[in-house]
């Protein structure tokens, strides 16, 4: 799919007419199960925005993920090439990445939010960034953390996503003079990461169980274990302080952080339509274990794909 998309802009010549060149919304969330939407048929979680994208295109339901971890993850989408390729957890000099590949062709080529491949988020090119071949959209909600190293605050997600949407928004009611591929890398729901039993435990009272989302039936499944050989990140099952009400409320806040996720795409969408650049697209789902991603195109004034 992707390797597809690279062609295209390889294949398609400055003198092409501007108005049937196909633009590229590219939007990223992380930490978003496969079955985490209401178009996969789970009762728990009201996810529209990902359900009318799901109804217009396709969703990968049986596809997953060679190295599940935010670096090697990243680093595949932005250059088409095997996550084993990436080394020092940087793009090589080397390898261009879509932003270069769609520059090139005649695109305006546009991040906003999370990159992680090295740095958090990315800095500009004219500011030594390590994100090659993209402007960096930015607003005051979206933090300088272009350092390696450095880390989002505490629920990041909810105090950062809503400004990487206002970003990207902001974009697609600009008046475009050349058709765009835009990147819009969201975090959440990967702020449940850091969420504890006890801060779950004074949100969420007892009285609430009965709305609370059934346990999964392998909860009691015992922690599994690696060797130091197979890395740094080892799968963790449920914590052994938690009971069965703890992971119900979780997974209630899990879903709540996934349907305001769901609310920034719809925000987004909706720029799209407003913008008049919602005219025919096609709607591609890649479902990962960790994260989702969407690639939709859409046409700079008319044509179709």
């Amino acid at each position: 799919m992707f390797r597809a998309a690279l062609l295209l802009a390889q294949l398609t010549t400055s003198h092409a007419e501007e108005s049937t060149r196909p633009n590229f919304l590219f939007i990223m969330t992380d930490q978003l199960r496969i079955d985490a939407m209401s178009c996969a048929g789970n009762p728990w979680v009201k996810t529209p925005s990902l359900h009318e994208l799901a109804s217009r295109g396709v969703r990968f339901s049986q596809s997953y993920c060679a190295n599940p971890l935010c670096t090697p993850s990243r680093f595949s989408l932005a250059t088409s090439r095997m996550a084993s390729e990436v080394k020092s957890n940087k793009i090589p000099a080397n390898m261009p990445t879509t932003g270069v590949l769609f520059r090139a062709a005649g695109y305006r080529t546009a991040w906003t939010g999370k990159w992680h491949v090295r740095s958090r988020f990315p800095a500009s090119e004219s500011e030594g960034g390590d994100l090659p071949g993209f402007e960096v959209l930015k607003n005051a909600a979206i933090p300088d953390l272009t350092a390696v190293g450095e880390s989002e605050p505490e629920g990041g997600g909810e105090k950062i996503d809503p400004g990487v949407a206002e970003a990207a928004i902001a974009f697609l009611k600009e008046k475009q003079t050349k058709p765009f591929l835009l990147t819009v890398s969201v975090l959440n729901p990967h702020d449940m990461c850091g969420t504890n039993e006890g801060r779950l435990a004074s949100q969420l009272p007892v009285s609430l169980s009965d709305v609370l989302p059934a346990p999964p039936e392998n909860l009691n499944a015992p922690n599994q274990t690696v060797t130091p050989i197979e890395g740094g990140h080892p799968p963790k099952g449920r914590k052994n302080t938690w009971q069965e009400l703890s992971f119900r409320r979780y997974s209630y806040q899990y879903y709540r952080l996934t349907e305001k996720t769901d609310t920034l795409i719809g925000n987004i969408l909706g720029a799209l339509k407003e913008s008049g650049l919602e005219k025919k697209y096609h709607c591609y789902f890649h479902q990962r274990s960790r994260r989702y991603v969407w690639l939709s195109s859409h046409h700079h004034e008319g044509g179709a794909l």
